[in-house]
């Protein structure tokens, strides 16, 4: 009796090694981009990552665009990026002590909690349309950019066990 043979391809299941050079060497980890996305709090963190930019960016230049049609051209533009960029010269040495000293994981939360609070404030800055408040808002939302990104980038080795690093990484990085 002839054997059956299936007509269905079987699929591969088995999980492809992930490479990653780094300064010691080759790190080779086993799974997928999928098998990352399912560890607990990963896809939670790259959508609030992702939502963050989208924010940030749209209110920066809705705030531009409110700021040169008030003072004009050069001078809008060179006031909302001030505003914007100081915080980051002033407090990115603190946001980096804060990452260090504090569990990354409660300094995210609290610097989305400031950018719920600073977007918050934007309503009636942009209902009203004074340019000042506007500001204000940018510059809490700038502070909130600085405190977040050293919490951010040093979270993968708390976060992600270390045969996953390499991956989520590169997870990481794809959302910036």
């Amino acid at each position: 009796m002839p054997s059956q043979v299936s007509s269905t391809p079987v699929q591969d299941t088995t999980p492809r090694p992930f490479v990653s050079s780094s300064r010691g060497g080759t790190i080779v980890t086993t799974g997928t981009y999928r098998d990352t996305l399912r560890i607990r709090g990963i896809q939670a963190f790259l959508w609030t990552q992702f939502l963050g930019a989208f924010n940030d960016n749209l209110y920066k230049i809705v705030v531009s665009f409110y700021a040169v049609a008030s003072l004009g051209a050069i001078r809008g533009m060179s006031v909302a990026a001030a505003v914007f960029v100081t915080p980051f010269l002033l407090f990115s040495g603190w946001a980096g002590y804060l990452a260090d000293a504090f569990n990354k994981r409660s300094v995210l939360i609290w610097t989305k909690a400031l950018e719920i609070v600073s977007m918050l404030l934007a309503i009636p800055a942009l209902i009203t349309g004074r340019l000042d408040l506007q500001l204000v808002v940018l510059f809490l939302m700038a502070t909130q950019a600085t405190l977040f990104s050293p919490a951010k980038y040093g979270l993968v080795p708390e976060a992600v066990p270390e045969s996953r690093h390499p991956a989520a990484e590169s997870a990481w990085n794809r959302r910036r």
